[in-house]
């Protein structure tokens, strides 16, 4: 039997709960939280992809009226955006008749590289201002030249202790001691070790 999607009441309910929790001070400092740096996951079904993303940027509206600085990225923007430096999308759409999909996947995984490229750009943005909080959406539109995984995993190494929030799309079960498993559109799974608190799981 198919398991009942979240009803819109459901994910008001939940984006009411986020509001509660981000603008605690306990959430702020990541006061009481074992992991060493502050990332968050909030998963929820892909099939509501849009009411979410909609209540985002809703979210992040209503903490901005409360004094918090609060920072938006869209991966799939992100991406946009320095992928078009040097015209390197123009060139890669230019060549996209003669390519095969899995070039084209491997040439936009080299490009959007986490490590290299894609973490240092998130860098850049946290850097420029003094935000409070980071709300990373978008995580299933780079799919699968770019996984969340990869990005979670090199976060880990530069960061501060204001707290990201990445919106995923898929289950997220984190154990200290077994680990963590990213299970995009809940059924591709990556088992990793990710400091990254389940918001689900998180109380005040």
């Amino acid at each position: 039997m198919t398991a009942s999607l979240p009803s819109e009441s459901d994910l008001d309910a939940t984006f009411e709960r986020l509001f509660s929790v981000m603008q605690s001070e306990r959430f702020l400092t990541s006061t009481g939280i074992g992991n060493e740096v502050s990332l968050f996951v909030q998963p929820y079904e892909i099939e509501v992809q849009d009411p979410v993303e909609k209540r985002i940027k809703a979210l992040a509206s209503r903490l901005s009226a409360k004094g918090l600085g609060v920072l938006c990225i869209n991966l799939l923007e992100l991406v946009a955006e320095f992928t078009s430096r040097e015209d390197r999308l123009k060139r890669l759409l230019e060549k996209e008749p003669t390519f095969t999909r899995d070039k084209m996947l491997s040439t936009m995984a080299r490009w959007t590289d986490a490590k290299e490229h894609l973490v240092p750009a998130m860098k850049a943005k946290f850097d420029a201002e003094k935000w409070d909080i980071t709300l990373v959406y978008g995580c299933g539109s780079v799919f699968p030249f770019l996984r969340t995984h990869t990005i979670l995993e090199n976060l880990q190494s530069d960061m501060d202790k204001r707290p990201i929030v990445f919106f995923f799309p898929g289950e997220y079960q984190h154990r200290e001691a077994a680990g963590s498993d990213l299970r995009l559109f809940g059924k591709l799974s990556h088992k990793g070790y990710y400091r990254a608190f389940n918001l689900d799981h998180y109380h005040l």
